[in-house]
């Protein structure tokens, strides 16, 4: 994890067993998102396709005093090895953004996939800014786990592994 004032960025990767074009599926589509992003509601895409550059969707987390609320997010890089999203809260975008990169090679039939999240704090006092808190890259590596899983072609996720997951404070991947 690196962290200077006012931002700070953190990764994770994880070897998912199928091709990166069907990893990258798992990356944009709406209904494939909601399935493995932990504690994420609902993805709803704003523009008629997901898996274009400018595509703007909205994630909606379920309610409750761990829940980040809702996020609009917008792809701003895309090709068959990158996809870049930007996200921004749905109240209070100024205060917030966060850029989220994944990256795809492939290997033989499998596909390594490596995300980046940088985060950046807009406007607070330097007495706010602080470091990320853990659950933030616990968060990702159990969403990357649950991707493997899942586009590897698992149909649905371990009751344990749900269960383990519900508890996670969620955030925007």
């Amino acid at each position: 994890m690196r962290y200077e004032w006012g931002e700070y960025a953190f990764d994770g990767g994880v070897t998912v067993e199928c091709p990166s074009a069907d990893v990258l599926r798992w990356l944009v589509m709406p209904d494939l998102m909601s399935r493995w992003i932990a504690g994420l509601d609902a993805v709803t895409l704003i523009d008629s396709q997901p898996d274009v550059v400018g595509a703007r969707t909205r994630l909606d987390y379920g309610g409750g005093a761990r829940s980040p609320g809702t996020f609009h997010g917008e792809v701003v890089e895309l090709s068959d090895q990158v996809l870049v999203r930007c996200y921004r809260p749905a109240f209070g975008q100024d205060k917030y953004e966060r850029t989220v990169r994944y990256d795809l090679r492939a290997i033989g039939a499998a596909t390594a996939l490596r995300c980046s999240v940088q985060t950046r704090l807009l406007g607070l006092p330097a007495v706010l800014r602080r470091l990320p808190p853990r659950y933030e890259q616990v968060h990702l590596n159990r969403s990357l786990e649950r991707l493997r899983s899942l586009a590897g072609g698992r149909q649905q996720l371990p009751l344990l592994r749900r269960i383990r997951d519900s508890g996670l404070q969620s955030q925007p991947l």
